[in-house]
Order: C-alpha cells, then sequence, then structure tokens
C-alpha cells in the first residue's frame, strides 16, 4: 500500500466483432494531475509501458485536477514530459470528464454545483492543444478510427455529471445527438465516457442512436468509490465498492468498478489512478495511503464473447 505502488487489473476481452491481431490496451483513468503528484509513481508507470509497451493507452477523463495546474509552466512541462515520453512508445487516446471541462477549484467548489455551466476553457484549450503531438488524439466529442479500430470520445455537458433527473437526461442524449456519432458495423467500437451512469439507464440507453454496437465502453470518474487498497481486497470477492454520496447505495455490485455488459460488448469502469485527486492536504494523504490503479486489456478474436453468461448489465 503507498502512493508508491502501481496495482494493475488484467482483462482477456475476445469478441467476434474484433477482427484484428491482438492488442493490448492500458487505461490509465483519474490522474488529477497536480503539483503534489508523486513523481515516483509517474516514473513507475512510465517504466511499465516501457516493458510491455501496449498498442494504446487510453485516458477515459480528468486528466488534469484544476486550471491552477495550467498556470504553473514548471508543472505543465513535468506533465508534458511524461506524455511526451509515454507518446513515443504508444498512440494515447485522451476524453475530457468533470474536472477537465468544469471550473473545480477549492474556491470554486459551491459554484460548480450552482452554475453547471461552468466550462472551463483554460484546461481543454490546453488539452486541444495535445493534438499537435504525434501520437496524442485528444476526442471532444469526435471520433478517429486508428489501426482499424473506431474510437468515440464523448464529452457531455457538466450537468450529467451532478444530476440524475429528467433534465440531465435529456441534456445528455441531445449532446450525444450533436455528436453525430458514426459507429461501424464492421470494426471494433470502443466508446469513451469519463461517467457512464446515465448512459447505463435503461430510458436513456434505448434514446441513444447506435449505442448498442459500443464493443468496449471505457469508464472512470468513480475511482474505485475512494477505496483504500486494504478495504479493496477485503470485498473483492463480491466486487463491491464504496462510493460515499448519498446519491448511491453504499454498497452496490458492479456500481464503482470492474466489467459488465454493455451493447454488444462490455464497460469497464477504471478504479482510478488516483482517488484523492484535489491539491489538499487531508485529501493528499489519503491519496497516499490509497491504491493506485491501471487497467490492462488484451482484445482478440473469438466465435463468442467470453463473459456474456457471467456479467449482468448495469441498467438501473
Amino acid at each position: 500500500m503507498g502512493n508508491n505502488k502501481l496495482f494493475i487489473d488484467s482483462y482477456n476481452i475476445k469478441s467476434p466483432y474484433f477482427k484484428l491481431n491482438e492488442k493490448t490496451f492500458i487505461t490509465f483513468s483519474d490522474v488529477h494531475f497536480h503539483k503534489n503528484i508523486s513523481n515516483k509513481l509517474l516514473f513507475l508507470f512510465l517504466k511499465y509501458i516501457e516493458n510491455i509497451v501496449p498498442d494504446f493507452i487510453i485516458i477515459p477523463g480528468d486528466l488534469i485536477d484544476t486550471p491552477l495546474f495550467i498556470e504553473n509552466t514548471y508543472i505543465k512541462n513535468h506533465f508534458l514530459y511524461y506524455l511526451k515520453k509515454i507518446s513515443e512508445i504508444c498512440k494515447i487516446v485522451i476524453i475530457p470528464g468533470n474536472h477537465d471541462i468544469g471550473s473545480f477549484t477549492i474556491n470554486n467548489f459551491k459554484n460548480r454545483i450552482k452554475n453547471t455551466n461552468n466550462y472551463n476553457s483554460v484546461i481543454m484549450n490546453f488539452l486541444e492543444s495535445l493534438n499537435s503531438y504525434p501520437n496524442i488524439y485528444f476526442l471532444n466529442n469526435e471520433q478517429i478510427n486508428l489501426d482499424g479500430i473506431n474510437f468515440l470520445g464523448f464529452n457531455p455537458s457538466l450537468i450529467t455529471y451532478l444530476k440524475t433527473d429528467d433534465y440531465a437526461k435529456e441534456v445528455l442524449i441531445n449532446d450525444y445527438n450533436n455528436a453525430n456519432f458514426k459507429f461501424s458495423d464492421n470494426e471494433y467500437n470502443v466508446f469513451l465516457s469519463h461517467f457512464s451512469n446515465l448512459l447505463n439507464k435503461i430510458d436513456v440507453y434505448e434514446e441513444l442512436s447506435d449505442i448498442e454496437k459500443t464493443d468496449l465502453l471505457l469508464s472512470g470518474h468513480y475511482h474505485n468509490g475512494y477505496m483504500p487498497r486494504s478495504l479493496d481486497f477485503y470485498f473483492k470477492n463480491n466486487n463491491n465498492g464504496l462510493y460515499f454520496t448519498p446519491k448511491e447505495k453504499f454498497f452496490n455490485s458492479n456500481t464503482t468498478r470492474g466489467i459488465c455488459k454493455f451493447g454488444r460488448g462490455y464497460e469497464i469502469i477504471s478504479k482510478g489512478f488516483r482517488k484523492f485527486g484535489t491539491d489538499l492536504k487531508i485529501l493528499n494523504f489519503l491519496d497516499s495511503i490509497s491504491s493506485h490503479d491501471i487497467e490492462s486489456i488484451k482484445l482478440s478474436n473469438s466465435e463468442n464473447l467470453d463473459y456474456s453468461k457471467k456479467l449482468k448489465r448495469r441498467f438501473k
């Protein structure tokens, strides 16, 4: 346990819709990069990538914690150093999360709840600029075909992270329709969405055109329910997570992590590289004793879906 260890969760997915040679994805969610992130931990991650040489690094949101990061030239360059080093090894696909699109500074904590349109152009402009670097692809309600894989990056409005009422559902459906995603019938579709809660509402799912053609949905946001690794091991057999919010059940299987059915394939919810990203002393301490997780996914061809008889959908 501690902030200088990485924990790897491995998934082997065989799908009849995957018609390529074996590919390896590393999911690296909820980095929340800021000045107190462990340099040793980032170095360990870089060494891990150098050793296994994956085909893709997928970062499904919350790459950056607050706009203060962008304003510090030294920290920003430090961040870019690691990102560029990784991009020399494999392709990187990034989408925004709620911290990337919203002004999540401490002083703005209450305001972001009241004003769900509080858009953060500072971070988003920086993330857009990453497209200028080789092998880095930032998708903001966009899609791209890389090596025969169709990546679709969804960025819904901030309100869809904070509310689950009918209005939030309507906003998400409209955001999805405006993105005008084109799913492929013949190629593997990887749908990226930082938060998948509303996507798993049956009344929303049925309104999203072609979403059933999703082969792999990669999401994050839950941070494994802010669970220290010791507790994670304790509850692992039941695949339960602790998520400290009154809107979720205290124990709810497949709510905060792991793999479940989605579309014509699966969803994998990342446990999160950082459990407590916001730069406060108490949260930095809690983060230092929590797990730092990444997911390794191997994709290959098969006549059948491996998990189809074992997993349930998260519809609720």
